[in-house]
């Protein structure tokens, strides 16, 4: 995934996305909750996951989602973080 021009590698089976100092990626903002969502990597892909009360936190594509499937290219905007999904080897490995 890549965030605010960085490129942040997915390696563990599961990725913490919030404000909480222990996120794997931290977001800043006012109103991000300290963990905003996850994103699982399974044998399948990697699945985004919004953990929010409101469960309108996570956009893919545009759209709130709750549970989404990620795909190659997809845009992600989480709390105002945006970053395009890419999966693959990381730059430079």
């Amino acid at each position: 995934a890549l965030a605010t021009g960085r490129e942040v590698v997915l390696d563990k089976a599961l990725f913490l996305l919030g404000k909480d100092s222990e996120a794997d990626l931290e977001l800043s903002g006012f109103f991000c909750p300290r963990v905003v969502g996850l994103v699982i990597r399974e044998e399948s892909g990697f699945r985004l996951v919004d953990v929010t009360n409101g469960g309108r936190a996570l956009q893919v594509n545009g759209r709130f989602k709750r549970d989404s499937w990620l795909k190659e290219g997809d845009q992600l905007e989480i709390r105002g973080t945006k970053m395009v999904f890419h999966r693959g080897v990381p730059v430079g490995h």
